[in-house]
């Protein structure tokens, strides 16, 4: 467990101080074991509730990492801080001005599927299926299935990939939810 003060720099400048405690899994840097994060003190203007995502017990939600594109491996316990940072930043912004900054998921599972439903609706129609973990990619010598004029591995494979590995990351089902209907 980490415990101490971050210093948060507002929209106008101003510093702004959090008393925070931070828990970190035996199983950390592994993608399942997230680390938990609570406000212990914060600034007067900063009230808490699920609008800016910090619970009335003062813990986070920032557990979405693949949102943030977030590899716990590559970015360990700095990567995640960095996160934090920004999430009490733009908690703050919605405290002066009443607008939330920044992607706005619901909680937990509500969260994840929004998340979701957003990953696949960037990729082109053609690749939205290949998403589904499980199922074989085209060869990557094979045109493009968006209709582009290049070869799938120089023009969607790699994001295709990170659409299904964060798709597996936040726990989506085998099959997506946009299949065609017969």
């Amino acid at each position: 467990m980490l415990e101490g003060p971050a210093t948060v720099v507002g929209p106008t400048g101003k510093e702004y101080l959090f008393d925070l405690r931070m828990r970190v899994p035996a199983a950390f840097p592994n993608r399942d074991a997230h680390p938990g994060v609570t406000v212990l003190d914060k600034p007067r203007i900063l009230r808490f509730g699920s609008e800016c995502h910090i619970g009335t017990n003062g813990d986070i939600c920032v557990q979405m990492e693949p949102a943030y594109e977030l590899d716990y491996e590559r970015d360990g316990l700095g990567g995640f801080f960095q996160q934090v940072l920004i999430h009490l930043r733009r908690a703050l912004i919605y405290a002066l001005t009443g607008k939330y900054p920044g992607p706005s998921y619901g909680h937990a599972e509500d969260g994840k599927k929004e998340f979701r439903s957003e990953l696949v609706a960037k990729l082109p129609m053609a690749l939205r299926r290949y998403v589904q973990p499980g199922l074989r990619l085209p060869p990557d010598r094979q045109w493009c299935p968006c209709g582009g004029e290049r070869r799938f591995k120089d023009c969607h494979k790699a994001t295709v990939k990170a659409a299904q590995a964060a798709w597996v990351a936040s726990g989506g089902p085998r099959r997506p939810p946009f299949r065609k209907k017969k």
